[in-house]
Parts: structure tokens; sequence; C-alpha cells
């Protein structure tokens, strides 16, 4: 469904610490999907803020704020929002249906290499073997303002 380049990233991730938890993310039909993608976006940069914070303070310091506050390095927050990222477009392509076509989203540019800095443009390619007839648009109309609802 969601495509990265992993072979790029391969030699990187062993080395890597264990990356946060992400916020759960379930969206409801009851609520503007907008709204609940904010807040959850929200809740997902308080997160990486705070392990931001742990970051430099543990650089400057030499000791950590706290022991269930890691420091991360700065390729393991970009990982860990082109991961979050992931979550979202999975849930939405679940959400409006578009698991149940031949269709799949690929990750392209940074976000695809698993490089999404903050502000980056989140770089996508939605695939049909096929040419879309009107069933089909019908199908990716909802999903695709979604997209850019959310910025």
């Amino acid at each position: 469904m969601l495509e990265h380049n992993m072979s790029a990233m391969s030699p990187l991730l062993p080395s890597l610490p264990p990356f946060p938890a992400l916020p759960a993310l379930r969206l409801s039909p009851h609520e503007p999907i907008s709204v609940q993608i904010t807040a959850w976006l929200r809740m997902l940069e308080a997160v990486l803020a705070t392990q931001l914070s742990a970051t430099l303070h543990t650089g400057l310091t030499n000791s950590p704020i706290q022991a269930d506050t890691p420091a991360l390095s700065i390729r393991q927050m970009v990982l860990t929002r082109s991961r979050a990222i992931d979550e979202l477009l999975i849930a939405l392509f679940r959400l409006y249906g578009l698991d149940s076509t031949e269709f799949a989203l690929f990750a392209t540019g940074g976000y695809g290499r698993g490089e999404l800095h903050l502000h980056s443009d989140v770089d996508m390619l939605l695939l049909h073997p096929t040419a879309i007839d009107e069933a089909l648009q019908q199908k990716i109309a909802p999903f695709i303002p979604v997209l850019w609802d959310i910025g």
C-alpha cells in the first residue's frame, strides 16, 4: 500500500536507538476528518518537541532530563515524522476504502526516503494499473481533498 525506498536508509537504521511511541490515530466518520488529523498532528509535534528538548538538554549538559524521555538524533526525528505520516495516510487510505481497490500509494521524494523534515512537503504518488473510469474517480474524490485540507 505505502512503499518507501528503505534501501537508502538501511545502513543507518541498526545504529539508531528505539523510536518514540507515536500517538494513537483512530479516525471516526462522526467528526470532521481534518479536525481529527490536526489534533493528532499537534500531539505528534508535542511528543517530538519534548524529545527535542531532551536531546538539546542532554547535548548541553551531558545528562538526561528524565529517564523516560530519551534523547533522539535528528535522523530519528525525521524518520519518526515519516512513520507518523505513513500511519496517517494508511488510515485515510483505509477509511476511504481505497485498500479494496487496485490503487497503490507510494511515498516519493524526501518523504519516500524517510527524510520528512519540519514543514516539508509530503510527496506521494497514487497509482492505478488501468485507466481511471468514473466509478474509480468517485472512489478517490473524497480522499484527495482531505490530503489538501490537512496541509
